[in-house]
């Protein structure tokens, strides 16, 4: 192995689709499986709050986003490479200026230079993945197979999900195993399949007037206004008691009015609605999820 060697990828980015995100995310993944220390100016933009993958799919990929920083970026990337071992330079290196400037300061400051080019799977310098030549599956050298499925799950599932990233990357060509969508334009994406389908699932229309009930209940008893987020404090250690006696107490408001009677708030007076029971619901069953979802992830 390599004492947890850290490495630098370089590689062009403006006229690629997504910036070449995905072939900075697929090297990543791979040096990382390999032992490696890796830096990613991909994941340093993320950390920055930007993320080219979630631009349009219609972008001008020659356009540096309007608001993106472009010279702390530049100061970024060079404090980046005084850092590390080695820099691995992605293929189309040659094209582009600034990673020719990261190549040039690499070798001034004695860096190693790594390609793309030798890494391949099969290639003829295949040891700084630790994979043996013509070896495209796990395991790789010096880890066992047992801490690689405890982590990453059976070495079968292991070989197909870098597999699928490779092909996403345009590392390795596509031979059927990836279905992508393609577009009238000409223009490819990765299939939706596997996806959360947040549009379809949710309503706007929905979440807007949920968001208005939140907003008009966050005036309290003594005039103050509490924060939008008050309620995940959640309500002490009866929590989930609280959620569920004030989700029944809406419920029988809710079927009362669907059966035609009318319903009054026992605090001020005001006649109740379905729309505004509807929310009520949704906010205690919300509350209790959420304390659910806090304890799984503490655990």
């Amino acid at each position: 192995m390599n004492d947890k060697k850290t490495i630098y990828i370089a590689g062009p980015m403006r006229h690629r689709v997504g910036f070449n995100f995905h072939r900075f995310d697929y090297w990543r993944d791979m040096l990382r499986f390999g032992g490696y220390e890796v830096i990613s100016p991909a994941d340093l933009d993320r950390e920055a709050g930007f993320d080219a993958l979630e631009l349009p799919e219609d972008y001008d990929w020659d356009v540096v986003p309007e608001g993106f920083d472009f010279e702390a970026c530049v100061d970024r990337d060079i404090e980046a490479i005084k850092k590390c071992d080695a820099v691995f330079l992605l293929h189309g290196w040659q094209d582009s200026l600034g990673t020719r400037a990261e190549k040039a300061l690499a070798e001034w400051l004695g860096k190693e230079i790594l390609y793309e080019e030798d890494n391949q799977w099969g290639s003829k310098n295949t040891e700084l993945l630790g994979i043996p030549p013509k070896q495209t599956t796990v395991p790789v050298k010096g880890i066992p197979v047992e801490e690689i499925e405890e982590h990453f799950g059976p070495i079968p599932e292991v070989k197909d999900a870098v597999k699928e990233v490779a092909i996403k990357a345009g590392v390795i060509p596509n031979d059927g195993t990836v279905e992508m969508r393609k577009f009238e334009s000409g223009a490819t994406r990765n299939s939706d399949e596997g996806k959360l389908d947040y549009e379809a699932f949710l309503s706007p229309a929905v979440l807007e007037e949920f968001a208005k009930y939140m907003h008009a209940h966050r005036k309290q008893a003594d005039g103050t206004m509490r924060d939008g987020d008050n309620w995940q404090n959640l309500f002490g250690e009866h929590h989930y008691k609280v959620c569920m006696k004030s989700f029944m107490r809406h419920c029988m408001d809710l079927w009362f009015l669907h059966r035609g009677y009318r319903r009054y708030c026992p605090e001020d007076g005001h006649e109740l609605s379905k729309k505004e029971m509807c929310c009520a619901i949704m906010f205690n069953v919300m509350a209790y999820l959420f304390k659910l979802l806090k304890e799984e992830s503490d655990a």
